[in-house]
């Protein structure tokens, strides 16, 4: 919230300096890194928590460079929070944007083992003399890495892997000391220092041993100074000490001498430090940063004001989102009214069945899944107690009284305890124990020690300041059995504690087990919203669906009505055969757009370098070969509808359709694939003409309009219903069995075909010589003369040349944002392939039902010059947006404001094209066609365009498209002027 002036730190648990005195802080549970500067203000705030990329989800450790940069170890769980399924290194720059990865280590199920339970292999990650270390730590030992950055270029190199066995379990901390040498404590009390020999072995030196069979120190992280003195923190005594001699010099910090400096100073442990440029230390405890130097205490943050950038970045951000949400209800509240005054009954009776069933879906999901998780929390407490009671049982008690001091870790009775315990889970290998961990405490002198984790990331005195207010510990340690639901500065657990008693009936144990509530959280939250947009999108296909068959029916029902009561042509009035090209449109790019929301996805599959092209080239080149033989198809055909006629045309269109989507199933590379979209494309091209020559045949001008009408209609309804089902059946089948139904739907067309269009007996021809000479049957030398002298002046018209360069070619452009980016982004950001279906929904939602209202608006205030050029300037706009932001969101607003600029302007393009002198002079039919081609090139070459500028970087590159987009309006601006407002044949987007 922007009046929110302060932030309030939440468990922080772990902060570096950099060389300007900025604090680097992790907190709230690992999911979320602040800034603060050197005036003790919030100047930066990184957000986690989320399973999306560019993010992270929980983390674990944290390093700053020298040009601020942030690197931060990001771990990844399962969906119940247990297993680590990656672990990566991420670089953010200094204002918070992730630059990329450093290093990654993904896990498989083959890989899940203790320990990696909500732990993982990466460790030591430290910014040390110019260099970014970390240390991957496995069963077998430790392997250095490190990254230096010069001259631009970054390259990790791998140190030479120093032998360990069972350092996994053993390591505490690392640290390096120098690019061949590093320091690092082990569980059972020891430091140790580690260089290259001459030889190219390890030399190795213990720096320091914890006394023997005693208690009373723990030494547990390690970090290096800039003179290579060593220091240590001590978990028993909440102090950190230089190491000299192999002894520990007496304090540089400790919780006593914070108590004494800062008298309000509850009692704390502490877990982590590290060391800042100037050699003060840097630590936190459950409440604040602590920065702590020879002179005493700098810092004791619990909280900090934010920085006046970061509060008007708050500020901006708000005002921006209140002025974005007023302007689209402002828009939204336009639109509705537009639709009320020239909207059916149909589309009321689906607008109110979508909205009632939304709510329905929304409220509904809220109340059952909260419900279910009440009921799988109290399975889970069943499930605890049942194992708090019957695992204890399974220890042999007697073996704690073996554990004395440090040096018994690993232990031949510290390691029958620990495989007593992990098979009473039954190694997490069933149902009711695969998320459950388990924990071993003990209380001594009032204090609770950790003694042994599940993934092994503890010593056997690790000190928690959990007990206090009857807490489950103290219940357990009374001898009862306690579980309760607790956020701390690990996470969000349920969890219970139960005895472990000797034979005596004495407490030596406390046996913990639970599992991890936030990932069941986020589980349930997905749930919710995945239920609704579910429902939500079969809902919206369905009505789709439902308007279509509705059309069908009305349609088909009028038609046996006039030919059972015999009515004659002249008194049907609009009604015309034509119409029966929707529902026949609907089925025939319900079957060719399924693939939309992923043929560059699928191309990446079969992606393999080519010399002298850019990956982003290659994968927009199956919907460029698409596009350009749609538009190819779409010329050629147009000259052989008079010798095949529209029935031949459409049918051979079909077959080769047909020959596409199965030859697209079956492809093997990049080539085959190619190949395969471009006999879709040209079998999509001559059905499109085709039917388009049906619709030309009624001579009734008002008829042959509503025609078309219908025609777009049908072919914007299936083109949303293909996006979404080939979607939604792409995550549940795979791309290849999507082509496959995507041909049995097609073959649904045939069939309709042959059945509903067999006879048509209300359509007006138009009389003989009109036909031939808008065919070309039978025409004179003259006539084919003046023909091509029509198209000479139409192709040698600057302002045609004009027209298509600046406003069609810039808009298609931007367009391929849609069809090509989107998915490829999409899929980036997390998202499944039926929510990019989903996606484009909503943009065809948008033009459906926004742009017929709105074409008929701004055609009456603006006329068509002057609507094209507000629909440049929004289409720029929406290109603008995402590159400002970047972001999931601002890709979904960019294809909001496209689906309703596309709504108006291509309709607006598409006539005043038409009432163009050079167009007028050539005919309609034809010009449309030249129309067609030059839409199919500018959409052949938007994928290119789009992935030359994405060279330049994801929001660079965007950014200069949208501006180009902008600034290509300029010269039509200037050169090009409003024509008559009429025109004979509307555009897909000006009808509903």
């Amino acid at each position: 919230m922007p009046w929110v002036t302060d932030l309030h730190y939440s468990y922080p648990e772990y902060a570096v300096a950099d060389t300007k005195n900025q604090l680097y802080v992790i907190d709230q549970s690992k999911r979320r890194v602040t800034r603060i500067n050197a005036n003790n203000q919030s100047s930066l705030i990184l957000k986690g928590g989320e399973k999306k990329p560019n993010s992270f989800f929980y983390a674990l450790d944290l390093a700053v460079d020298s040009k601020g940069h942030i690197f931060l170890l990001n771990h990844v769980m399962d969906d119940r929070g247990f297993n680590l399924i990656r672990e990566e290194i991420q670089e953010y720059d200094s204002q918070g944007q992730f630059i990329g990865l450093i290093y990654q280590q993904n896990y498989s199920e083959a890989d899940h083992k203790p320990t990696l339970v909500q732990r993982g292999k990466i460790t030591g990650l430290t910014y040390y003399q110019d260099r970014l270390h970390w240390y991957v730590v496995d069963e077998r030992g430790i392997q250095p890495f490190s990254l230096a950055n010069s001259n631009s270029i970054t390259e990790v190199e791998s140190g030479l892997f120093y032998p360990l066995k069972g350092a996994d379990y053993l390591i505490a901390d690392l640290h390096p000391i120098s690019l061949e040498s590093f320091v690092y404590s082990k569980k059972n009390g020891s430091i140790h220092q580690t260089s290259f020999a001459v030889d190219g072995m390890y030399w190795t030196e213990q720096r320091y041993q914890a006394p023997a069979q005693a208690f009373s120190i723990a030494p547990w992280g390690v970090a290096v100074n800039k003179q290579q003195t060593i220091f240590t923190l001590d978990l028993l005594n909440q102090s950190i000490h230089p190491l000299d001699n192999h002894q520990l010099n007496s304090a540089f910090f400790s919780g006593n001498q914070l108590q004494a400096s800062r008298p309000e100073t509850a009692f704390f442990n502490y877990y982590h430090f590290s060391i800042a440029p100037d050699n003060s230390l840097i630590t936190t405890n459950d409440e604040a940063v602590i920065q702590w130097s020879q002179s005493g205490l700098e810092r004791y943050l619990t909280l900090v004001p934010y920085d006046a950038q970061l509060l008007q970045s708050h500020w901006l951000a708000w005002v921006s989102c209140l002025v974005f949400v007023v302007a689209l209800s402002r828009l939204l509240f336009f639109g509705v009214q537009l639709l009320i005054q020239h909207s059916g009954q149909v589309f009321y009776l689906s607008i109110a069945t979508i909205a009632a069933v939304s709510i329905s879906a929304f409220v509904v999901s809220n109340m059952i899944i909260p419900h279910l998780t009440k009921q799988y929390e109290q399975v889970l407490v069943e499930k605890l107690s049942y194992m708090l009671q019957t695992s204890p049982r399974l220890v042999d008690a007697e073996l704690f009284d073996q554990l004395q001091g440090l040096d018994d870790f690993q232990g031949e009775a510290y390691q029958k305890i620990y495989a007593s315990f992990l098979e009473g889970l039954n190694y997490n290998q069933d149902t009711w124990n695969e998320s459950s961990y388990f924990a071993i405490y003990r209380i001594i002198n009032n204090r609770l020690y950790g003694l042994m984790y599940l993934n092994g990331s503890i010593g056997m005195m690790h000190p928690f300041d959990w007990l206090g207010d009857d807490s489950v510990y103290e219940k357990a340690q009374r001898g009862l059995i306690a579980t309760e639901m607790t956020h701390d500065i690990s996470g969000e657990w349920l969890y219970g504690v139960s005895p472990v008693k000797n034979k005596a009936g004495e407490v030596v144990a406390l046996f913990e087990t639970g599992t991890d509530l936030y990932a069941f959280r986020l589980a349930s939250q997905k749930l919710i919203k995945d239920l609704a947009l579910q429902v939500i999108t079969i809902l919206v296909i369905l009505v789709l669906v439902m308007m279509e068959m509705i059309f069908l029916y009305q349609i088909l029902k009028q038609r046996f009505n006039f030919v059972t009561d015999k009515v004659a042509i002249s008194k049907v009035g609009d009604f015309s055969d034509v119409q029966l090209a929707r529902p026949l449109n609907f089925i025939f790019f319900t079957a060719v757009s399924m693939s939309l929301a992923f043929i560059p996805l699928m191309m990446s599959g079969f992606y393999e370098p080519v010399a002298g092209l850019s990956k982003d080239f290659l994968l927009a080149l199956p919907i460029s070969i698409e596009l350009f033989f749609f538009g190819f198809a779409t010329l050629i055909s147009g000259y052989l509808v008079p010798s095949l006629g529209w029935r031949r045309l459409f049918v051979i269109g079909l077959l080769v359709v047909l020959v596409g989507l199965v030859f697209s199933g079956l492809a093997w590379d990049m080539s085959s694939f190619c190949v395969a979209r471009a006999f879709t494309g040209l079998g999509s091209g001559i059905s499109y003409i085709g039917l388009r020559a049906l619709i030309n045949q009624e001579s009734r001008q008002q008829a042959r309009s509503e025609g078309y009408s219908h025609f777009y209609a049908g072919m914007i309804a299936g083109g949303n219903v293909g996006v979404v089902l080939g979607a939604s059946l792409a995550d549940l089948l795979g791309f290849s069995q999507v082509f496959y139904v995507a041909a049995s739907i097609l073959v649904l067309a045939f069939v309709f075909y042959f059945y509903g269009l067999k006879r048509l007996v209300y359509i007006q021809p138009a009389i003989k010589a009109a036909v031939e000479e808008s065919s070309g049957i039978g025409l004179t030398k003259k006539v084919e003369v003046t023909k091509r002298s029509a198209l000479t002046i139409y192709l040698r018209d600057p302002k045609i040349w004009l027209f298509f360069i600046c406003l069609v070619f810039p808009t298609y452009l931007a367009g391929t944002f849609l069809a090509y980016y989107l998915p490829v982004f999409a899929e980036d950001q997390g998202l499944s392939i039926a929510d990019i279906g989903r996606l484009f929904i909503l943009n065809g939602l948008f033009i459906i039902y926004f742009g017929p209202p709105l074409s008929r608006f701004f055609k009456r205030r603006l006329g068509d010059f002057q609507t094209q050029m507000l629909g440049s300037a929004l289409w720029a706009a929406s290109l603008i947006i995402f590159a400002a932001t970047g972001s999931l969101w601002g890709a979904v607003v960019a294809l909001i404001l496209m689906g309703i600029t596309e709504g108006f302007c291509a309709t607006a393009q598409n006539e005043y094209y038409l009432e163009m002198p050079s167009s007028k002079l050539l005919g309609e039919d034809k010009a449309t066609g030249y129309f067609e081609l030059f839409s199919k090139i500018g959409e052949t070459l938007g994928p290119i365009g789009f992935s030359i500028a994405l060279l330049l970087g994801q929001q660079l590159g965007i950014l200069v498209l949208g501006l180009l987009v902008l600034f290509a309006t300029l010269p039509a601006l200037l050169f090009l002027k409003e024509t008559s407002t009429s025109s004979n044949t509307p555009s897909k987007a000006s009808i509903l």
